[in-house]
């Protein structure tokens, strides 16, 4: 009963991307590739048979009130499997040469990571283009659903703190859970889309590059049409609208949703990580730019790109406004830390998640004032909510974890021949889900993620799963106390 209940998601999941495998399919046939058409028709016909064959194997199950076993259990094979077969359609048009190159690529796409191995994208096929966008933006969606569903009720890593600003029914069945959270997110999730769509396509980009950049944008993926990503396009108005959706999607989507449904504007100002993400944005943006302007890397007519970079870094978009080579190393280590920091908890953004960012702050800052005062008592509050001790042991576990995966994973690249010092920076970027376009922003001695070897892009597939189902979910399957009744 265990293994059906948690498989089941899993067909209903390949399902959906049979489905979205006939977009490109219709793109490909429409911009003339009649063999990638097929291609894609084809991955779309494999992906629903096993889809098919899964949900019928499990007929019958339910999915009962939410389950550690069973979440942790089908959001790892979720995040796993159905990558897998989004590679498939990558592997048979050969825009990659390998099987590891097509999972990594996939990987990335639907964690939202937005690493590439694909160069010379801008003479790739539109359907190929289209596809990876694609991935990205359901990977996007379904990871609010995860967070709002699934990481929020189960808890660990502090994420029980997390609160939805709209109703979820936690005494309903998982599945009626996770079909309210769509019909609620996704109609705003859709409507963020279709005005990005709209904007980026009057502040000049084409028709197709608006729909491939918007679903990038809203999922906070930043796969891009283009090798020199959005500094292909030379627009600051471009940047511009970027940012105002890059922001959008880095909020908790709760908010969006209770604002659409009454609540006063004064619900974003109210909130503590929208006030910490744009307080960081603007120093990190000033700074960026200051540090690209001293260098002699951007002039007047590209002011906003150290804006750009700091709203792309900290909600983990990963896009590039200016070539990869540009950034001076002070700036390429605020990226960094930016990356690790991420954006807000119920948003598509990866890394530690403001939430726990501030508690961590609030933790420093009290434990320096009771040296002033051995025997106070200073509470912590976040907002205008105190916070709990086991919410601060859970928030600190998750931090040690986050650190201690970092060094691990980094040092398995160095035994698979990367510099350590590379390898660090291209595990903090995987593993908060902002890749950075093909990684030689990060590494100066190769031409990025591609140059890596078979081990060293398995470990960093690792990386990107572990990063988007905040590490816990995963590891929590390596204990043997977790497969005991």
């Amino acid at each position: 009963m265990f293994f059906a209940s948690a498989i089941l998601p899993l067909g209903w999941a390949l399902g959906v991307l049979a489905l979205a495998m006939l977009v490109p399919s219709l793109v490909a046939y429409g911009y003339g590739e009649t063999d990638q058409s097929q291609v894609f028709l084809l991955s779309a016909l494999l992906t629903a048979f096993a889809s098919g064959a899964i949900v019928i194997a499990t007929r019958g199950v339910a999915l009962q009130a939410p389950r550690r076993r069973e979440g942790f259990f089908s959001a790892t094979l979720i995040w796993t499997v159905v990558p897998a077969f989004g590679a498939l359609p990558l592997y048979q048009i050969g825009v990659v040469e390998t099987g590891i190159d097509a999972w990594f690529e996939a990987v990335s796409g639907f964690t939202t990571t937005g690493a590439t191995v694909i160069h010379q994208l801008d003479i790739t096929e539109y359907s190929v283009l289209i596809w990876r966008a694609l991935m990205q933006w359901l990977g996007g969606l379904a990871t609010i659903v995860l967070v709002v569903v699934l990481l929020s009720y189960l808890g660990g890593g502090g994420m029980q703190f997390f609160r939805s600003a709209m109703p979820r029914g936690e005494r309903t069945a998982m599945s009626v859970q996770i079909v309210q959270t769509l019909k609620s997110i996704g109609g705003i999730y859709c409507l963020l889309t279709i005005l990005c769509v709209l904007l980026l396509w009057l502040a000049g980009m084409t028709v197709f590059d608006s729909v491939a950049h918007a679903f990038s944008t809203i999922s906070g993926g930043g796969f891009s049409t283009r090798d020199a990503s959005i500094g292909a396009f030379s627009s600051p108005l471009i940047e511009l609208v970027m940012i105002i959706f890059m922001l959008a999607s880095a909020v908790n989507f709760t908010l969006h949703w209770a604002v659409l449904h009454g609540r006063k504007i004064s619900t974003y100002t109210d909130d503590v990580e929208i006030r910490v993400l744009t307080g960081m944005i603007l120093m990190a943006g000033v700074t960026l730019t200051a540090i690209a302007w001293m260098s002699g890397e951007i002039s007047g007519d590209r002011i906003l790109a150290g804006l750009f970079m700091a709203t792309s870094t900290l909600t983990t978009s990963g896009f590039v406004s200016l070539t990869d080579n540009s950034w001076p190393v002070a700036g390429i280590m605020l990226m960094l830390m930016l990356m690790f920091t991420g954006g807000a908890a119920g948003s598509t953004s990866g890394g530690l998640k403001l939430l726990r960012f501030t508690a961590l702050i609030k933790m420093a800052g009290r434990e320096i004032r009771r040296l002033a005062h051995p025997h106070g008592v200073v509470a912590l509050k976040y907002g205008r909510r105190p916070i709990d001790t086991a919410t601060l042991h859970a928030i600190w576990s998750y931090f040690c974890i986050y650190l201690l995966t970092i060094v691990g994973l980094a040092i398995v690249l160095a035994l698979f021949g990367v510099k350590f010092t590379d390898a660090i920076s291209m595990v903090v970027a995987v593993i908060s889900n902002s890749g950075l376009s093909d990684g030689t922003l990060l590494i100066e001695s190769s031409a990025g993620y591609v140059d890596l070897s078979f081990g060293a892009k398995l470990s960093l597939i690792v990386a990107m799963i572990l990063g988007r189902l905040e590490f816990l979910t995963v590891l929590v399957l390596l204990s043997p106390s977790f497969w005991r009744r």
